[in-house]
């Protein structure tokens, strides 16, 4: 029914007492067993427990924006912003690089980056919307 949605990043607002609605891409709208997967943490909603979904605003590219600001990751903060790359490069920091929950690099170090795109030094081009780039911190400490 929804299956144009697959891989669109969506906002599904729930009636089973959650409050927070789960945000992250459409990856499986599954009408035989009455469900969608949400997002890099595989979320499982069931039909009957959505109250409704909406799709994020689209960039240029058809893909929905991305929040602008940094966030925490488990091992250090998600890069979004050209100055954090900008950052990592300059400091030659190490970057986790994950696609959905697989892992895909875990020290990477960043040559270049653009709007769309980073180098990695080993000469790999990964597109930033495809993959998470998180970068090592040193959270609670001065």
């Amino acid at each position: 029914m929804m299956q144009h949605w697959i891989g669109r990043r969506v906002i599904v607002d729930r009636m089973d007492g959650h409050k927070d609605p789960v945000q992250g891409i459409l990856l499986k709208w599954d009408d035989e067993a009455q469900l969608v997967v949400v997002g890099a943490k595989r979320i499982k909603i069931p039909f009957a427990q959505i109250a409704r979904i909406h799709a994020l605003p689209e960039d240029a590219h058809g893909r929905g924006k991305r929040k602008a600001r940094s966030s925490l990751h488990s091992v250090g903060y998600i890069m979004r912003q050209p100055l954090q790359f900008d950052n990592a490069i300059y400091f030659r920091s190490a970057v986790t690089i994950w696609k959905g929950p697989k892992l895909i690099a875990y020290r990477a170090v960043i040559t270049s980056h653009d709007e769309t795109f980073v180098e990695l030094e080993n000469g790999q081009k990964l597109e930033k919307d495809l993959y998470t780039f998180v970068v090592r911190s040193r959270r609670g400490h001065r």
